[in-house]
């Protein structure tokens, strides 16, 4: 499990400063959800976290070690995006073990925890399927457990329900926060909705 600090953190596009000396501490196992109006950074600081963007200034911390220049890659970091970001070619297996066998990780490991994953998040009859076969809730379960099989140290959600519907919404909340009390891992949650936050 990992801990989260981000210091003095600013990040400009050209002249426009959308992050400006932003301090945040989010615990060990922690679920921090962050709350505001479209355009306010959420985004912005979990992809700086995540190393999606350049930062212009600052740090960021992941388990006392500065990941500010490190390589996405390299930060133990689960990304779950509104838009799914699945493979359209590869099957629900493929997308979830897709970044341990970019890894390297054995097969007999990738074959666990694709099986784990698939259980914990109700996807085994779904394995051999491809993402245009599922239905909205079936392909953010996959995301978002295409972030877990990683066991990254850090997940971060970018408003990953907003394109479903209200009853959808409400059942994968619901599912998230029990995997989070299963996982223990450290979440950062990002939401424009006051009811998701709660």
């Amino acid at each position: 499990m990992t801990g989260l600090h981000v210091q003095n953190l600013c990040v400009k596009f050209g002249d426009n400063t959308v992050l400006e000396n932003l301090n945040l501490v989010v615990k060990e196992g922690e679920f921090l959800v962050l709350l505001g109006p479209s355009g306010c950074g959420k985004s912005t600081l979990l992809h700086s976290i995540a190393g999606l963007n350049d930062v212009s200034s600052g740090s960021i911390f992941i388990d006392d070690m500065d990941v500010t220049h490190v390589d996405p890659t390299h930060r133990g970091i689960g990304m779950v995006f509104q838009s799914y970001a699945l493979y359209p070619n590869m099957s629900v297996e493929r997308n979830l073990s897709f970044g341990l066998r970019v890894n390297g990780t054995p097969k007999s490991v990738i074959h666990e925890r694709v099986q784990k994953i698939a259980q914990m998040l109700q996807l085994q009859e779904l394995l051999n399927r491809k993402p245009s076969q599922l239905s909205g809730g079936q392909r953010q379960r996959v995301a978002i457990g295409r972030a877990l099989a990683r066991e990254a140290r850090i997940c971060l959600f970018d408003e990953p329900l907003s394109n479903l519907d209200a009853q959808l919404r409400s059942e994968l909340r619901r599912e998230l926060k029990i995997l989070h009390q299963k996982l223990g891992s450290t979440m950062v949650y990002v939401t424009h909705d006051q009811v998701e936050a709660m």
